[in-house]
């Protein structure tokens, strides 16, 4: 590395390169349900989780909120967002029901945006 590129390498990169590590975990253990249904709920001691396709939803939604919105950034315009927001009814289907390409595409789109905002910091 470069005097160049060390003096360039921010502590908004530095955070922006450990999401993007995070990011390829969470690719990593989504790749295992391929071919699962992503829309299938579990019943784990009395308890109903959430679907392997909301929980997808919810991470666009919260790293559309924390990661863009709440450090000042204008976050992405997806109509269905808010309807995974944490608090949000799981049991519900929201009434913009986006596809599971839908809900992958944001997921790719969010997560661009978010590494723009926090590599700029």
């Amino acid at each position: 590395m470069s005097r160049q590129e060390v003096m360039e390498y921010t502590s908004g990169k530095v955070l922006a390169t450990m999401m993007d590590e995070q990011r390829n975990l969470t690719r990593f253990y989504l790749s295992k349900l391929k071919g699962e249904d992503m829309y299938r709920e579990f019943d784990v001691n009395g308890y109903t989780t959430n679907s392997p396709y909301w929980v997808l939803a919810h991470l666009c939604w919260a790293e559309n909120m924390l990661a863009i919105q709440s450090l000042g950034g204008k976050g992405v315009d997806i109509t269905w967002l808010n309807d995974f927001k944490i608090h949000s009814p799981k049991r519900e289907k929201p009434a913009s029901h986006p596809s599971l390409e839908e809900v992958l595409a944001a997921f790719k789109q969010i997560h661009a945006a978010a590494l723009e905002t926090i590599s700029s910091l």
